[in-house]
């Protein structure tokens, strides 16, 4: 059993690492990797986790790189996200259990394989997070997700994505490692904690004049609880 976890940022990467034990580092294609045989109590379940990076194209070279080279059984992306509706507030920790692309004309990309619009999550690992969730008494929300190459912070876009493509929260990567993952015939399953409203401005963010460490950490150890209980069930032995 090989599990993948991949985040865009070095902040939800480190989160995961301080769990870690044995962990050995190596660089291909120009992404990080760390390889690991325990991650929480996990032990003798090895994980391979990658910072690919911010933005579609990353996060799809990313996937396939721990899907072909290191021959994952299944994906867990890890990090932040904005939230576009009022009722999931920050440091709120939600499941992708659709992802979606922004601004792509998804009738031309479901041409090719894996012939979709709609990325959907992998149903065992949804259910096994959503167990992970109530066991640990945390409220784990099953959203909409969409991915773009933008970061979002206008209310026209917030209202556009929200009212028209029926969606909960905003990130950069999550339909991207879902697309790849299914072309492969790969479970995954994109948990994220939410850092902002989309009120803010890239440059505030950048700089950190408002806080993503704490969203990133609650995804972190949420994900972390997850592999230990995937461990236990022996998913992906097959």
């Amino acid at each position: 059993m090989k599990i993948g976890i991949i985040c865009a940022l070095e902040v939800e990467v480190n989160n995961i690492l301080t769990e870690c034990a044995g962990v050995q580092e190596q660089k291909i294609a120009g992404t990080v990797c760390y390889t690991t045989t325990r991650i929480g109590a996990a032990e003798e379940l090895e994980v391979v986790l990658m910072l690919c990076g911010m933005g579609l194209a990353n996060a799809a070279a990313g996937t396939q790189l721990l899907i072909s080279h290191f021959g994952v059984n299944a994906v867990i992306f890890s990090g932040i996200a904005g939230s576009l509706v009022p009722e999931i507030g920050i440091n709120s920790v939600v499941v992708g259990k659709e992802l979606k692309y922004i601004d792509a004309e998804v009738a031309l990309i479901a041409k090719s394989e894996p012939h979709a619009e709609v990325f959907r999550a992998d149903e065992e690992l949804l259910t096994l997070a959503l167990k992970t969730a109530e066991n640990l008494d945390i409220e784990l929300q099953p959203v909409v997700i969409i991915s773009g190459n933008r970061f979002i912070s206008s209310p026209d876009d917030v209202k556009f994505m929200r009212d028209k493509l029926g969606a909960h929260a905003v990130e950069m990567e999550g339909a991207a490692v879902a697309h790849i993952c299914m072309k492969n015939g790969i479970p995954s399953l994109i948990i994220r904690a939410i850092s902002d409203n989309c009120d803010t401005s890239y440059a505030d963010f950048s700089n950190q004049k408002f806080s993503i460490h704490t969203s990133a950490q609650k995804s972190a150890d949420f994900v972390v609880k997850l592999c230990e209980q995937v461990m236990h069930a022996g998913l992906y032995l097959h």
